[in-house]
C-alpha cells in the first residue's frame, strides 16, 4: 500500500466548502476552519470522520486577509517564488516587485493560511469566475512545502466540481509537478508560462 495524503476539514460540517455570502467581489469565498493532514491514508479520498488521523501537519485556520498582512505576503512571495522569478527574469528587482505587489494586494480577495500556533504560513488568492475557479496564487513558506499542505488545499478546491484554471511558470517545476499529480493539464504553453486546467467529471 502506498502512503498518500488524506485530509479532514471542519467547516460547518462540510469539506472546504464555498459559503454563499462573503467578501466583496467574490460570491463564494473559501471558508475553512481546520485542515488535518494524514500521511498514512490509503487512497486519495477524504478521511471519514470516524477514522483516527495521525497528523504530520495541521492548518488550524484559513482566515480573511487584512491590511496588516501586506508585508507578510510580500516576504512570502519573495521566499516562495523569488528563486523562480530570478531564474526567469535574471534577478529579483525589489522596486519592480514592490510595484507588482501593491497592484496585486487586496485583502478583500485573499485568505491567509495559519499554523496551529497562529503563525502565518501561506496565502490563497482564489477568484470565482462563475463557470470556473481561477487560482491566481497559492504560496507557502518554504519550510511548509512538501508536507501535503498545498495538496490538501487544492483537493479542497477541487470538491467544488467546477474546473480550476491557473497560470504557472514552467520553471516552477515543483508547482507544475503538484498540479499534474492532481490531474491538471496544460492548455497553453507560452513564453515560459503554462495555462493549466483541472480535470472534471
Amino acid at each position: 500500500m502506498a502512503d498518500t495524503y488524506g485530509w479532514v476539514v471542519a467547516c460547518n460540517g462540510a469539506l472546504l466548502t464555498f459559503a454563499a455570502s462573503g467578501l466583496q467581489g467574490m460570491q463564494h469565498p473559501l471558508r475553512v476552519t481546520r485542515v488535518i493532514l494524514d500521511v498514512r491514508q490509503t487512497g486519495s479520498g477524504p478521511v471519514s470522520s470516524g477514522e483516527v488521523v495521525h497528523s504530520s501537519a495541521v492548518i488550524s485556520n484559513v482566515r480573511p486577509a487584512t491590511s496588516e498582512d501586506s508585508e507578510f505576503c510580500y516576504t512570502l512571495h519573495q521566499r516562495a517564488l523569488g528563486p523562480v522569478i530570478a531564474e526567469v527574469f535574471g534577478d529579483w528587482d525589489d522596486p519592480v516587485q514592490r510595484a507588482f505587489h501593491r497592484a496585486w494586494f487586496d485583502p478583500r480577495r485573499l485568505r491567509i493560511v495559519q499554523d496551529p500556533a497562529g503563525e502565518r504560513i501561506g496565502v490563497l488568492d482564489v477568484q470565482d469566475q462563475a463557470d470556473h475557479i481561477y487560482l491566481a496564487r497559492i504560496e507557502l513558506l518554504p519550510e511548509y512545502q512538501d508536507r501535503g499542505v498545498g495538496t490538501a488545499l487544492l483537493r479542497g478546491l477541487l470538491t467544488d466540481g467546477r474546473p480550476i484554471r491557473l497560470h504557472v511558470f514552467s520553471a516552477n517545476t515543483r508547482a507544475c509537478q503538484l498540479f499534474e499529480r492532481l490531474g491538471f493539464h496544460v492548455e497553453v504553453d507560452y513564453d515560459g508560462r503554462l495555462a493549466m486546467t483541472s480535470q472534471t467529471g
